[in-house]
């Protein structure tokens, strides 16, 4: 996840979430901010690469103000 914020130049936001799913399986919830130039589908796309992830998906999107 960490070469992936440098790839994407983003900044954790909060700390990360370790959830429980069904049949052992996790998600992990991250949450970051990242130039909107650079496209969410990219960013999942990024993230489903790594080795032991399965899927990842973008739940939520705004654009911040200031």
């Amino acid at each position: 996840i960490k070469k992936v914020m440098v790839e994407f130049n983003a900044e954790l936001r909060e700390d990360y979430n370790l959830e429980p799913l069904a049949f052992g399986l996790k998600a992990l919830k991250i949450k970051f901010l990242v130039d909107e130039s650079k496209g969410s589908d990219e960013i999942a796309e990024a993230v489903k690469n790594i080795e032991g992830i399965s899927n990842a998906d973008v739940v939520d999107m705004s654009r911040t103000m200031g």
